[in-house]
C-alpha cells in the first residue's frame, strides 16, 4: 500500500480498518493480558497478543459469545471498525457485562454509541494528540488520524486505580462518577 493510500484510507470511508499502535497494548497490558480480539485481523498486534488466537469466532465478533474466551485476570480488547458498524459493536462492548473489556474508540462524545458506551465505562482516557494507526500491512501510517482517540474501560470498577495509572501517561483520564443511593424520607 502506498503512503497516499495510506492517507487516503484515513480521510475516507474506503477503510475501517485501523489497527492499534504497540505502545497503546503495551498499556493495556499493565491491566491484565490480552485474552479475547473480538475484531481479530491477521497483521493486528492485539490478535497477535491474545492469549486465544486459535479460538476466534468466524471472521465476526458480533456475533461471540466473547466470556468463552475470558481467562481470569484478562482483558477483551476490543478496537471496533469505525465504520457504520460502530454503533452494533457499542451495544455488544455493553452488553458483554461478565468481561474486562478495554476498547479504543474515536473520541466521538456527541453520537448515540458514544454514550451507549458511556454508561458502561467505568473510566476513559482522552489520548492526547492524533494517533498514529497501523495499516492492514501491519506498517505505521505516515500520517496521524483525523479525529481524536479514547480508550475506555467497561464493566469492571475495581481496574480505576490501575487504568488511572496506567493511562495517564497517554492523556486524561475521565472517571465516570457512580450514583449513590438518595436518602429515602419518611412521611
Amino acid at each position: 500500500m502506498s503512503h497516499a493510500t495510506n492517507k487516503a484510507a484515513l480521510f475516507t470511508s474506503k477503510s475501517d480498518t485501523f489497527l492499534t499502535p504497540p505502545h497503546i497494548l503495551d498499556v493495556v497490558c499493565k491491566l491484565g493480558s490480552i485474552d479475547f480480539d473480538p475484531c481479530p485481523h491477521p497483521t493486528a498486534e492485539a490478535t497477535k497478543r491474545a492469549r486465544f488466537k486459535d479460538a476466534y469466532p468466524p471472521q465476526d465478533g458480533l456475533t461471540a459469545q466473547w466470556s468463552k474466551y475470558q481467562k481470569s485476570g484478562g482483558v477483551t480488547f476490543v478496537n471496533p471498525p469505525y465504520g457504520r458498524k460502530l454503533s452494533a459493536w457499542a451495544d455488544k462492548m455493553a452488553s458483554e457485562t461478565a468481561n474486562t473489556i478495554v476498547c479504543l474508540v474515536p473520541a466521538r462524545v456527541e453520537t448515540r454509541w458514544w454514550h451507549t458506551l458511556s454508561r458502561h465505562t467505568v473510566a476513559w482516557c482522552a489520548i492526547r494528540g492524533r494517533l498514529k494507526f497501523y495499516d492492514v500491512n501491519g506498517v505505521e501510517t505516515p500520517h496521524s488520524a483525523p479525529f481524536p482517540s479514547a480508550v475506555c474501560l467497561l464493566h469492571r470498577s475495581e481496574l480505576l486505580f490501575k487504568f488511572q495509572q496506567s493511562f495517564q501517561k497517554l492523556g486524561i483520564v475521565y472517571v465516570q462518577p457512580f450514583e449513590t443511593p438518595t436518602a429515602s424520607t419518611t412521611v
